[in-house]
């Protein structure tokens, strides 16, 4: 009777132990397709650093996860609760719309300069309209010669054009932010989406701004619980 009852206990213990690690390597399967196991809130200076991705939370993994590709070649899990990082990212969105603006500001004094020439040119005789057009001939050659050096340098930038349209959050696999520096004058935001294709956001995009915020806000909520 003892050894009947010892039996059962023991297939009940067999039992119970196989659920349980079902379970754990279930559970355990859902993490592991997060990429971090484990984060850093230890400062890393913005010019060690290649780019942030931001991958929101979903079926994948139950974290926002912030990665930064470090010029070390390194990978780096960020935490999101890191007062440093927000900042870091931020100081990069108005650095784009600062150089933005001055862009702007610099067309519009080079288009009243143009102007101006114009109408003193009109009242110059023709030897010195002459010698104007001679030096404005070797000022355009110079120009487009410094302009092809610059786009040499621009070319090397990820985006061509960026898009200010609303892309929902949903149907984005990840966000990487990559900070402008000598490859590239302007801060490049590219947006993976689910169907595969990368699209360049307009980091001036009030919504795109607002996205990242969610993001790192959103991480920072599941982290607390």
């Amino acid at each position: 009777m003892s050894s009947k009852i010892t039996l059962s206990i023991l297939i009940l213990f067999v039992l119970c132990v196989s659920s349980t690690e079902a379970a754990s390597i279930g559970s355990t399967g859902l993490n592991l397709r997060c990429q971090c196991i484990k984060t850093t809130s230890k400062f890393i200076h913005p010019t060690n650093i290649n780019n942030i991705e931001i991958i929101p939370s979903g079926p994948h993994c139950e974290n926002t996860e912030i990665i930064a590709s470090l010029k070390s070649k390194d990978r780096v899990c960020l935490d999101p609760t890191a007062h440093w990082l927000k900042k870091v990212l931020n100081k990069m969105m108005k650095k784009h719309q600062a150089m933005g603006e001055l862009d702007t500001t610099a067309a519009e004094c080079s288009n009243k300069n143009n102007i101006k020439t114009v109408i003193q040119e009109k009242t110059m005789n023709s030897k010195v309209t002459l010698a104007v057009l001679t030096l404005f001939v070797l000022y355009v050659v110079s120009t487009e010669a410094a302009s092809l050096r610059h786009a040499g340098v621009s070319l090397r930038c990820q985006c061509i054009k960026t898009n200010s349209k609303f892309i929902h959050p949903n149907h984005m696999e990840n966000i990487e932010i990559i900070p402008s520096g000598p490859h590239c004058p302007t801060v490049e935001i590219i947006a993976t989406l689910k169907s595969g294709s990368p699209v360049c956001l307009n980091p001036n995009a009030v919504w795109v701004k607002k996205i990242i915020d969610i993001m790192i806000n959103s991480s920072k909520k599941n982290k607390a619980h």
